[in-house]
């Protein structure tokens, strides 16, 4: 193992964190203080590759969030590289700090605790740092939607912060589920027919496209469509080739507000026509 920097007797806290890192990622090949980027200035205490071409690096010492990452965050989000993080510190300052453990974890940062006797906890872990949405950005969209809608998009919202891809996909599940509703309470109004219900997702949107009223929001059902159909398998069959998959790891945060934006703009528009259901 490569010589550390760690302050004098906090060896334990690289050995553990190795161990650690060894057993849940099946022994990488693990790099000490190296840079992993050329345009990032820091050089963690270990970084690794994943199969999956995303890197995952730790910050091994004292502190629960130490100063280089508040000084780097800024950068390590520009990253185009799929980036996830970790602070590795003794457990008792986590016990002694739970303010600084919980602005860790605000930010992005996972954090894998060891005790005196080498054990090593994960208390938090750790999202692509280009993922992360805040709770106020999401809270945003919430406004005006009705309380079971804002529960089950929270529910998404969850799903995304452990993983961005499920939760892309969730989220575009719960917009499909509006779709249907709203076409079902369409068909009651005899708007539409129950064939045409029935015909899928993709052409029932067409159908509501070109019908009156509902194709006085022509644009908005379009937008609906496109997104549905984009989304809606986001998550399975990744692309084989490296580049492609950190293509698709950076749209995440994009498309989860987008499918928030488009679920209350949906809802909105249709009630302005006279199409209002309940969720």
């Amino acid at each position: 193992m490569a010589a550390s920097a760690l302050t004098p007797g906090g060896d334990y806290l690289l050995n553990a964190a190795c161990q650690h890192f060894n057993r849940h990622f099946q022994n990488p090949e693990l790099k000490f203080t190296e840079k992993f980027a050329a345009n990032i200035d820091w050089r963690p205490s270990l970084h690794f590759r994943t199969p999956s071409h995303s890197i995952v690096a730790a910050q091994i010492g004292e502190a629960v969030f130490p100063e280089i990452l508040r000084r780097r965050r800024g950068s390590l989000m520009r990253s185009a590289l799929p980036l996830t993080v970790f602070c590795v510190c003794p457990l008792e300052e986590y016990q002694n700090n739970p303010e600084e453990a919980e602005d860790l974890r605000d930010n992005g940062f996972g954090l894998i605790t060891i005790s005196a006797n080498g054990g090593c906890q994960l208390q938090y872990d750790a999202v692509p740092l280009q993922h992360i949405i805040q709770l106020e950005e999401v809270e945003l969209e919430f406004d005006g939607l009705p309380k079971k809608l804002r529960q089950r998009l929270a529910d998404s919202y969850r799903a995304y912060s452990g993983d961005p891809l499920a939760g892309v996909r969730d989220v575009t599940e719960v917009f499909e589920e509006i779709i249907n509703k709203a076409a079902a309470t369409a068909r009651r109004k005899g708007w539409i027919t129950a064939t045409q219900e029935a015909q899928g997702l993709a052409n029932v949107l067409q159908t509501m496209e070109n019908r009156p009223p509902m194709n006085q929001k022509r644009q908005t059902i379009a937008a609906a469509r496109g997104f549905t159909h984009k989304y809606r398998n986001f998550n399975h069959h990744p692309p084989a080739e490296a580049r492609a998959r950190a293509r698709r790891f950076r749209e995440c945060r994009h498309a989860f507000l987008e499918g928030l934006k488009q679920i209350r703009d949906f809802r909105e528009d249709m009630a302005e026509v006279g199409l209002k259901f309940r969720y």
